[in-house]
């Protein structure tokens, strides 16, 4: 109590003084910078833990496959001889689509495009209940 009562004589004996006119103004506009400096390090982290994300998620790929000893053979095919190129086109080999090269990759590339579609999706319906 007495401790209390002693602080509260010394701020009493205090000259009181007046705030400056752009007080608000300079404090408002060191809040905001604050902010902006927040939002510049959480975006800096979220781009940060994408790409450790994507790296992870590659070398776990990558040693799944070296240790499974999975073997990944582009398709072969022969490129045209362009000095005898004629105004008539042969037709397309589609065996090369049957390949399993081939196959596996249009797996991933359907996957990679599924995920894209549903995340589009659900970053508007997320954004849009937002607002």
């Amino acid at each position: 109590m007495k401790i209390e009562d002693t602080m509260r004589k010394l701020f009493a004996q205090l000259p009181e003084e007046q705030l400056p006119p752009d007080f608000n103004r300079n404090m408002m506009e060191k809040i905001r910078l604050e902010a902006v400096k927040r939002a510049k390090v959480e975006k800096l982290k979220n781009i940060l833990g994408y790409v450790l994300g994507g790296v992870i998620m590659v070398t776990a790929a990558v040693l799944a496959f070296y240790f499974t000893g999975f073997k990944f053979q582009l398709p072969e095919f022969d490129l045209p001889d362009f000095s005898s190129l004629r105004w008539t086109f042969a037709k397309p080999d589609w065996e090369v689509l049957k390949s399993p090269s081939f196959l596996f990759s249009f797996y991933i590339g359907a996957l990679a495009l599924l995920l894209l579609v549903a995340d589009s999706m659900l970053r508007r319906r997320y954004h849009k209940s937002e607002l």
